[in-house]
């Protein structure tokens, strides 16, 4: 059987290849880019998006969470520490939080309401695959900082 090489000329009857685009990255930080992957359609309301972290941070820094939606994140390239907390704290502080190592080929699914970091590089670059329902990062986005 024949490979056939993945571009996006040769692969546009099947579908869409995902890769990051600049075009489509709605939040950029510090340590950063959150893109949106184009053409994704899904009954159910889910957004796909690629989290590319390009900088270690020191510290724990700011924790989010989301009342109406759980979230699903899974390393591409590179290990990530995730930062968590339960989901009754209401003011955070060192001892409530959880640290957790993700490694490429395994995925976590966050409850609703659980707070949490952006994943923290263990290595030069890190991809993740995250996937929410549409609209989360506008519509049911809370922020913390940790004490």
């Amino acid at each position: 059987m024949k490979v056939t090489k993945l571009n996006k000329k040769n692969f546009r009857k099947f579908g869409n290849i995902i890769e990051k685009d600049e075009n489509f990255c709605i939040a950029e930080f510090e340590n950063f880019k959150y893109y949106l992957i184009d053409g994704i359609e899904s009954d159910s309301g889910t957004t796909i998006g690629l989290l590319e972290v390009i900088k270690k941070i020191d510290g724990t820094g700011q924790f989010e969470r989301h009342h109406f939606t759980e979230e699903v994140i899974m390393p591409l390239k590179g290990e990530a520490l995730i930062h968590l907390a339960e989901p009754d704290k209401l003011s955070l502080t060192v001892d409530d939080i959880t640290t957790f190592k993700i490694e490429p080929g395994y995925g976590i699914k966050l409850f609703k309401d659980v707070w949490h970091t952006i994943p923290v590089i263990e290595s030069n670059k890190t991809f993740l695959c995250l996937i929410l329902k549409n609209k989360t990062e506008k519509e049911d986005s809370y922020f913390t900082k940790c004490r």
